[in-house]
């Protein structure tokens, strides 16, 4: 019945898209000797890293943040590209027109996926998405995937599963049904340490939470179950100023570094590990921005250099972190006085907030 579609399309309120292994992708659009072929973007170097790996790729294991010689062994025919960024914005701006194109409030959490908000769209919107989809195809030969829900937390675990080149959409009601035989693990903010204290507590299926007793929860997580029960059931987390997902304090700096095994010099594999720290902090930022980044690096006299940037408004997407560091790298590498080999390199930022502001590198 039409009334009852419109019932369905209200619980609609926001769409998460995914492009499918955007970097892969886009090399491999570019490049038509590669259609068929397993495609990894990274380094060649002994310590490189994998930064992304096509469909093709991930049939033989291989993953992205996989360490490349292993990716190497995994898939001996594997083709390795070295990143090509610009050509990646270039491709994220073009994605933004096609999807700015309904004119809805539109947000990039990386590069290649984000949000919209559907909530007073008056149109069908699974057929807006379906046809955004077929636009993005035809005009940028790129696939993208959408997951539609009744909030972003929701509409993030959708994509996933419609992955790749897929729409599904689901209510609150659906997502709740489809999520009780699953495990904790589905759900944002449970990683393994919390899956563990869920276990000991008995708790290792969704079903199970949703029939959990919040103030137990609570008192074995503190605002952290309360947010535990809310997903189980559809909804979306609570977030307070200062606190991140698991409704605990984030630290004052958080910050990540990595000692090589031998002194590393070439700058694009630099970039590439400043990549993966990027990554590895927004998932440790649980949500918040920050306004200051900074980069350290340390020389084979085991000198240390320092840089950090300030930024007018708050950032918390990964590329845009990892941006600021590889222009703070840049700068570092530039003066005369650190023409070195490098023995560590690390990359950190402090300031949060939950305001999300509206700075963009990639419109700069």
């Amino acid at each position: 019945m039409p009334s009852d579609h419109h019932h369905y399309q209200q619980q609609l309120q926001s769409a998460h898209f995914d492009c499918d292994c955007f970097f892969a992708a886009v090399e491999k659009r570019d490049r038509l000797d590669l259609h068929d072929k397993p495609v990894a973007v990274g380094g060649d170097s002994p310590r490189s890293v994998v930064a992304a790996a096509c469909y093709v790729a991930r049939i033989y294991g291989v993953r992205s943040a996989m360490p490349m010689m292993q990716a190497k062994k995994l898939c001996p025919n594997l083709v390795i590209i070295p990143h090509h960024f610009e050509k990646y914005r270039q491709a994220k701006q073009e994605l933004k027109q096609i999807l700015s194109r309904p004119k809805l409030p539109l947000k990039f959490d990386m590069l290649d996926e984000g949000f919209l908000n559907l909530k007073h769209y008056q149109g069908d919107k699974i057929a807006l998405c379906a046809d955004l989809q077929h636009m993005i195809r035809q005009d940028l030969h790129l696939t993208i995937s959408f997951g539609l829900g009744p909030n972003s937390t929701m509409a993030k675990i959708i994509c996933n599963l419609a992955k790749p080149s897929g729409l599904q959409a689901m209510s609150k009601a659906e997502i709740r049904d489809y999520m009780q035989d699953k495990s904790v693990a589905l759900l944002p903010g449970v990683g393994p340490a919390t899956a563990q204290r869920l276990q000991r507590a008995g708790i290792t299926r969704i079903s199970q939470l949703q029939l959990a007793d919040e103030a137990r929860l609570v008192q074995l997580f503190g605002k952290f179950g309360t947010n535990l029960k809310l997903m189980s059931l559809g909804n979306a987390p609570i977030r307070a100023y200062g606190q991140n997902i698991n409704g605990q304090t984030i630290n004052k700096s958080i910050s990540v570094e990595q000692t090589f095994a031998s002194d590393m010099r070439n700058r694009h594999e630099l970039e590439e590990h400043i990549l993966q720290f990027s990554h590895q902090l927004v998932r440790k930022l649980k949500g918040q921005s920050c306004y200051t980044v900074a980069l350290k690096l340390r020389n084979h006299y085991f000198k240390n250099f320092n840089r950090n940037l300030t930024l007018t408004e708050p950032i918390f997407h990964a590329q845009q972190i990892a941006d600021v560091g590889c222009y703070l790298l840049a700068e570092a590498m530039a003066s005369n006085q650190t023409q070195d080999a490098y023995r560590l390199i690390g990359l950190g930022v402090s300031k949060f907030t939950d305001y999300k502001g509206s700075y963009s590198l990639f419109e700069r």
